[in-house]
């Protein structure tokens, strides 16, 4: 009797098992989720604005420099819409559950019931993906361009949620779920560019992007994990200095939090001196910031909050984003 008459059949359901497994775990995987969000933008883009008035370029790969023009790496744009209206930059980020975060803060927090995880503010990422395609575009020969007016500022900055995500928090500006996206859009109604501006936009775009394929995309996810590495050694040298400074009777913990929120805000080192907190004692100190902390005991970030019961019902404090697994809090 041929033995593989007997095997095939106990290894056929096996072999269909692992094809199962592996489809479900890339269905499950963060890649697949957010190809899933980027392909939505991307069709809704197309289907809802008008291909005569908005042109779409999708997957955009820059180099990136510094200011003596040294290259320091490169940067991926989901979408850039360019249109008589402006030049859009969309981030597109796919999450489930709840969202908190303010327009500064460095990073914002998921809840998924109990499970907590936080991420780079999306706002963050997408303003060096704009400074990107600022510097690309040069555009100081634009008459109408003007940073410091949303209306006519050329550059457009949006981040989009998709998935089933809820934002707890205010929404901040430019932000918004993938079903508000295209109204978004068409709320900047100010013709800033004429049809020859447009093209030009388009063609230097076209031509300043790096060719799209597999090695591009590794030369990137490479760039991201040095950034990565880069990060977390700085942020383990900062706290040996912040050990050492606690043993030298150094920064309390919740001015450390503070400084360490503010510095990286766009706010200037004048503006925060302006904003001096009262005397703090301990991790449930005061605060007259606008900044919201991170968290004294945990590091997660802090939303504002307002007491509802006991003697201090109707105080508002900043409470730990952690909680119930963290009560750090300080109080406004």
């Amino acid at each position: 009797m041929d033995i593989t008459t007997l095997l095939i059949p106990m290894i056929k359901p096996f072999i269909y098992f692992v094809l199962f497994s592996i489809v479900v775990a890339t269905i499950k995987s963060a890649w697949f989720k957010g190809k899933l969000g980027e392909f939505k933008v991307n069709l809704l883009l197309k289907l809802f604005l008008n291909k005569t008035q908005y042109h779409l370029i999708k997957n955009v790969t820059l180099p990136t420099y510094d200011e003596s023009g040294q290259n320091t790496g490169t940067t991926q744009i989901d979408h850039i819409v360019v249109s008589g209206f402006g030049v859009f930059v969309i981030e597109t980020k796919y999450f489930k559950g709840w969202i908190f975060g303010s327009e500064f803060q460095k990073k914002w927090t998921q809840q998924i019931y109990r499970h907590k995880s936080s991420f780079q503010n999306p706002l963050l990422q997408n303003y060096k993906h704009c400074k990107t395609i600022e510097k690309l575009l040069d555009l100081g020969h634009i008459k109408k361009h003007d940073k410091q007016d949303k209306a006519k500022s050329l550059i457009k900055s949006l981040v989009v949620f998709t998935g089933s995500v809820q934002f707890k928090a205010k929404f901040p500006a430019n932000v918004c779920y993938d079903s508000k996206l295209i109204k978004a859009i068409k709320a900047y109604q100010t013709q800033l560019l004429d049809s020859k501006q447009v093209a030009k936009i388009i063609e230097q775009i076209e031509s300043g992007r790096l060719k799209r394929g597999y090695a591009t995309n590794k030369q990137h996810a490479e760039h991201v994990k040095t950034l990565v590495k880069d990060s977390l050694q700085r942020n383990k040298q900062r706290d040996r200095q912040e050990r050492k400074q606690d043993s030298q009777g150094g920064l309390k913990p919740v001015a450390k939090a503070l400084v360490r929120q503010t510095s990286n805000s766009p706010q200037s080192s004048r503006e925060f001196s302006a904003q001096k907190p009262a005397k703090l004692e301990s991790t449930e100190s005061v605060l007259n910031v606008d900044v919201e902390p991170d968290c004294p005991k945990c590091g997660e970030g802090m939303i504002q909050r307002q007491a509802k019961t006991g003697k201090y019902a109707g105080v508002p404090f900043f409470g730990c984003t952690a909680f119930p697994k963290c009560r750090g809090l300080v109080r406004v």
